[in-house]
């Protein structure tokens, strides 16, 4: 019997994104799936959201996720779309400790399929100074390695007035000079706002987080169906029991893990042991054992 065909094979999906993201994106789809990455074109992402703050994202992450990835659908009439999000703060689980978030979803419109990857880096380059001075500026620009990292100036909140004053894309230092000294004598600021121009073109280090989830989605992708094939099969969810090795007593952590078909249409599960290998729990997270 000969190789069955991906569905996504040799298929073209649509990337909204205005920041060079399909440079990242394209060779993992190609290499694993041989499709193509079309990039529609005259769109303007940031009107969903900028890191400057100019705009701020008026939904939730997944809602924000799915409207920008039906903008690119449905201009270029393609059945298939990718959007990305990213954020930058605290991490979720960690308390006080700064991370990159990155996601990506996937739609199939024939299929009424979604398909959305998470990853978290603590390793990240979101840093910024208020500086009443350019010299305070100037260790900042050594520290964030300006050139490969792109920056930002703009006026403090309280003398923000229009976005004639936010300056992205700086990756020289002339240039940072000439708009840090423009705020201040236009503006009559006493201090100058400058941070990290997070934006994908602009970040290195935030690049290397979106190919680690396009990569988890890739891999979400790869993963088939057993009962119609449709792409996309992962765990949805768990079932708790895991038994503490020490007192034998159940737990609400997760014993099994229940994966299902993200196709509406098809209501396919299965009960599988935890991914990571673990078949009990260690006594000091019992609530018996170390209440």
């Amino acid at each position: 019997m000969g190789k069955i065909e991906h569905p996504y094979s040799n298929i073209s999906i649509a990337f909204t994104t205005m920041h060079e993201k399909e440079k990242i994106l394209e060779p993992l789809f190609k290499r694993n799936f041989f499709s193509k990455i079309i990039v529609p074109r005259n769109i303007d992402t940031d009107l969903l959201g900028t890191f400057s703050g100019e705009i701020k994202r008026d939904s939730d992450l997944k809602t924000a996720l799915r409207k920008k990835a039906m903008i690119g659908i449905e201009q270029t009439g393609l059945k298939f779309g990718l959007a990305s999000e990213g954020s930058f703060g605290p991490h979720p689980w960690i308390p006080f400790l700064p991370c990159n978030q990155e996601s990506l979803i996937f739609i199939d419109v024939e299929r009424d399929i979604e398909i959305i990857s998470h990853f978290i880096s603590t390793d990240n380059c979101s840093e910024y100074i208020e500086a009443e001075d350019f010299k305070q500026v100037e260790e900042f620009l050594i520290k964030i390695r300006l050139g490969e990292q792109g920056l930002i100036v703009k006026p403090s909140h309280e003398y923000i007035q229009s976005t004639e004053y936010i300056f992205k894309g700086l990756t020289k230092v002339k240039d940072v000079a000439t708009a840090f000294e423009k705020i201040k004598l236009d503006l009559n600021a006493q201090t100058v706002f400058v941070e990290t121009d997070n934006r994908a073109h602009m970040s290195p280090k935030r690049r290397q987080v979106i190919f680690k989830s396009a990569e988890k989605i890739v891999e979400k992708l790869k993963s088939l169906c057993p009962g119609c094939r449709a792409p996309g099969f992962d765990m949805t969810s768990f079932l708790p029991g895991l038994v503490c090795e020490g007192c034998g007593s159940k737990s609400d952590k997760p014993l099994k893990e229940v994966w299902s078909c993200p196709s509406k249409s098809c209501s396919y599960q299965e009960i599988r042991d935890r991914t990571d290998g673990i078949k009990s729990l260690d006594p000091a997270e019992c609530d018996w054992c170390n209440p």
